[in-house]
């Protein structure tokens, strides 16, 4: 991030998704002049609700995680009473048994066959020594044990990102794997599942009519006539090391002061007039992002598991994870039905993200059948949601190319670039929060 040494009167802010409705936020919170321009006719990007009958259903299974405690402070104060706290288990479908995640040594004893579990021990207690991981597929092995990575870990990490785990840079894991370990096995068979929801992600705050409304909510602060939405930047016109002016939907220029970017990193690379040296444009075309279809399903039950995600292993099977909006609030179905989200990870050139509707159920309900649970005569509704650059891809050889984008564009003197797709990070709500936080106070006193 590169401040200028002198703010002018407004800041532009490209993106009204998650990151750029949090700069607005503060934006307007400090009393800085600024607009937020976004592609969509509706703002919150991959974070909003959608309508489809009596369902409410998010554009991804998104929740406010209590990481950073002023940030949940700001919703707690946005959403009041309509934040809740939310305890909900999760499972792993696998070779046509349930376990649960986070696994517990309990569940393990039952379902797996006894060498297995052996090994999972055994692996857990050995000593192994420190090495620095090279790929996420060492480090889950190292950390976790060959045994409980290879079940559970890598063929689910190479269907999510599209590649083989050896590839995938460590920093994929995150913390969201903190407490898979011998330790909290042992812990979880003494004082049971309720602690298991606790302890990793298993509680979390969400607003009562779904993750749409925490946006909706910084855009009610931020105020509508500060949004422009059907506004699609076509092009940035730079020179030397300043923006000067972008153009929307061919046709409208926009003189700037000061860009909040918030696009795709290689989009933005590619939206450069004049067009940048041939080292950034060949970095923007080794990177890449991984979509996702939705299978957005309505059944006529009040409710289909208690868990608040079911995660597939299984290579055979198209999608990655199922969750069920009702567990999160009930607001989310009607009393006697509930809806399910079944997610397909893909890329351009993968056949799924070219198909329709029919194709897409078609691909997706025979493994459904699968579920002992499931009941076909049960589906009343069953539509398709598409969403392009959902996850930046970390493959550990081809970051080097997201450094040199990011890099480059930190010499742009009136531009900031924040946000998992402009940044290329794995980042989540709070993440955006706190990154737009700062970046605002740090404009505030370069004004």
């Amino acid at each position: 991030m590169n401040i200028s040494n002198k703010l002018g009167t407004k800041i532009h802010i490209l993106g009204g998704g998650p990151a750029g409705l949090a700069t607005a936020y503060y934006a307007k919170k400090s009393g800085l002049d600024f607009h937020v321009y976004e592609a969509n006719n509706n703002a919150g990007g991959n974070c909003r609700t959608i309508r489809i009958g009596d369902f409410r259903i998010d554009t991804g299974a998104h929740r406010i995680h209590n990481k950073i405690p002023e940030i949940t402070e700001e919703f707690k104060n946005l959403l009041s009473s309509e934040l809740l706290m939310v305890h909900a288990p999760s499972q792993i479908f696998l070779n046509g048994k349930f376990y649960e995640f986070p696994l517990q040594m309990g569940n393990l004893l039952s379902t797996l066959d006894l060498r297995r579990v052996i090994n999972i021990i055994w692996e857990n207690l050995l000593w192994r020594p420190k090495r620095d991981a090279t790929s996420f597929s060492s480090f889950a092995t190292q950390t976790y044990g060959h045994t409980l990575a290879n079940l559970f870990l890598l063929n689910y990490s190479k269907k999510l990102w599209g590649i083989t785990t050896n590839n995938l840079s460590k920093d994929i894991a995150g913390g969201r794997l903190k407490g898979l370990n011998l330790k909290n096995f042992l812990r979880e068979m003494i004082i049971g599942r309720k602690a298991a929801t606790e302890h990793i992600d298993g509680s979390f705050y969400y607003p009562k009519w779904g993750i749409g409304s925490a946006m909706d909510s910084l855009i009610e602060y931020i105020g509508k006539e500060n949004i422009s939405t059907n506004k699609s930047v076509t092009s940035i016109n730079y020179s030397d090391t300043h923006v000067s002016e972008f153009e929307l939907n061919n046709a409208e220029i926009i003189q700037t002061d000061y860009i909040v970017n918030t696009l795709p990193l290689t989009l933005t690379a590619k939206l450069l007039n004049p067009v940048p040296y041939q080292e950034i444009i060949e970095s923007a075309n080794s990177i890449k992002y991984r979509n996702l279809i939705l299978g957005i399903i309505g059944l006529s039950r009040p409710q289909f598991t208690s868990n608040a995600s079911i995660y597939f292993p299984d290579e055979e099977v198209p999608f990655t994870r199922i969750y069920e909006p009702k567990n999160r609030s009930n607001s989310m179905a009607p009393k006697d039905q509930t809806s399910l989200v079944v997610e397909c990870p893909c890329f351009d050139n993968d056949s799924i993200w070219s198909m329709d509707e029919t194709q897409i159920r078609k691909t997706i309900e025979p493994h459904l059948k699968k579920l002992p649970f499931y009941h076909s005569s049960e589906l009343n509704l069953f539509k398709s949601f598409k969403i392009p650059y959902a996850y930046p891809v970390l493959e550990k050889n081809k970051i080097k190319h997201a450094e040199v984008l990011n890099n480059y564009f930190e010499n742009v003197s009136n531009m900031s670039m924040i946000g998992r797709s402009a940044l290329f990070r794995y980042t989540h709500i709070h993440d955006h929060m706190i990154e737009a936080k700062n970046l605002v106070e740090s404009l505030k006193s370069n004004k």
